[in-house]
């Protein structure tokens, strides 16, 4: 895994010429790397939406068709996700990796993944394991454009709480269980996924200085982690820390904390950034057992999300089949 520049983003894809597979969200750090301000040389560009998309994601979609058509670029929209449609997420998902394939004849395949939502993440980890020979996930990189600011809020009420499509678990009504949370910025999430779950102890975990994206979110996910341990009291068991921007590293991690569940059901809630959240999924389908859970909520603050960093993460998957 590389921290780039964007200069040095524009180099790397001179060099190597990989296609492009992204999702254009309402943020604008879903745009930042074909952002024409940047001139990056990307050779093909294909793109996912969401189906019910919002006026700044059908503004930043069409804009971005408009400006690259002008300059000549190729650019396809190749799927609509519907995010209130879990099992439609993952067939369009899969059928859209599967048309990203045939299309695919040589060189590299770079997937930016920073505006998937985590649920569309993890359906898409689990497609990419289930549909991509060792060989081709070698050539598939990851790329995710990190945030210098997150908002004061980020998301409003949990409407729904499901487990990930590919990610069931093993659950036994005869087993207790225990909930793993990824700790971030979203005690409402974390709240609604306990009381949902009623399970027997939760452990919560955030990443330390050393594993953070920056002082200033760590220190803000701190805070949110003792909230939630003061709501609940003796149902948490314990806290843990995990690597919130190196997946081979938090792989291990969540490893070693799954593994110390002994027969327990075992509920992930990844709720931190989409870099811990791909190394759930590789843990989850690693460990069966593993239920992987998502709270969706009725809305975001589209106006103020974040404001993305200056660094871009490339992230090779050859990982994944490790």
């Amino acid at each position: 895994m590389s921290k780039v520049t964007y200069a040095e983003l524009k180099s790397l894809v001179a060099t190597r010429k990989p296609m492009l597979l992204n999702k254009v969200g309402f943020e604008e750090r879903s745009i930042a790397t074909i952002d024409l301000v940047h001139d990056i040389p990307w050779p093909k560009i294909l793109t996912l939406a969401s189906t019910d998309r919002s006026k700044k994601a059908e503004k930043n979609l069409s804009s971005l068709m408009q400006a690259l058509h002008k300059r000549g670029n190729s650019f396809e929209l190749v799927g609509e996700l519907d995010q209130h449609e879990p099992l439609e997420t993952q067939r369009v998902m899969a059928a859209s990796l599967s048309s990203v394939l045939e299309r695919w004849t040589g060189g590299e395949l770079w997937i930016d993944f920073t505006a998937l939502r985590r649920e569309e993440l993890l359906i898409l980890v689990r497609v990419l394991l289930d549909r991509c020979t060792k060989e081709q996930l070698s050539r598939i990189s990851g790329l995710y454009v990190s945030a210098k600011k997150m908002g004061d809020w980020l998301s409003g009420d949990v409407v729904d709480i499901r487990s990930v499509v590919g990610y069931p678990g093993e659950i036994s009504p005869a087993q207790s269980t225990t909930l793993i949370a990824l700790m971030g910025f979203e005690a409402n999430r974390a709240r609604a996924i306990i009381e949902a779950y009623e399970p027997s102890r939760v452990m919560l975990g955030m990443p330390a200085p050393s594993g953070s994206i920056s002082q200033h979110l760590y220190d803000r996910n701190a805070k949110v982690l003792s909230r939630v341990s003061e709501d609940y009291g003796p149902l948490i068991s314990s806290s843990f820390v995990f690597s919130a921007n190196d997946p081979v590293q938090a792989i291990s991690d969540l490893s070693s904390i799954v593994d110390g569940c002994g027969e327990d059901n075992v509920v992930l809630a990844p709720l931190h950034t989409k870099i811990s959240t791909i190394a759930a999924g590789v843990v989850s389908h690693s460990k069966p057992k593993v239920q992987i859970c998502y709270a969706a909520v009725e809305d975001y603050n589209e106006e103020a999300y974040s404001q993305a960093g200056e660094d871009v993460y490339l992230i090779p998957f050859s990982f994944l089949s490790s």
